[in-house]
């Protein structure tokens, strides 16, 4: 295992929520992508902030994802459901993963 993907550690942050207070909307233009290809694409150019994952998404998301996050050092937070992410972010649908983006 090299230096990069090696676990951070304390990475996962799970709260009662999991979900941070005063976001309502998750788009681009507020500086949040939806999904995992997106999320995917915004860890590797280095422009992930923040990601939010679903703790019942598939295995093979949350490993992936995971996998990223220990690579590019990006914190990481657990949420407990996608519909509990969709709701709280006001998107039409469920969500397995969202990535704030770097200012």
């Amino acid at each position: 295992m090299s230096e990069d993907d090696k676990p951070l550690g304390n990475d996962i942050v799970n709260n009662a929520s999991g979900l941070p207070t005063g976001v309502n909307n998750f788009d681009e233009k507020l500086g949040c992508v939806v999904g995992l290809r997106e999320s995917k694409k915004t860890i590797e150019k280095m422009r992930a902030k923040t990601v939010y994952l679903a703790q019942d998404a598939d295995e093979w998301v949350k490993a992936s994802v995971l996998s990223l996050c220990n690579r590019y050092h990006v914190k990481m937070i657990g949420v407990p459901s996608k519909k509990q992410m969709g709701e709280h972010f006001k998107i039409d649908v469920s969500a397995a993963v969202v990535t704030e983006l770097k200012g």
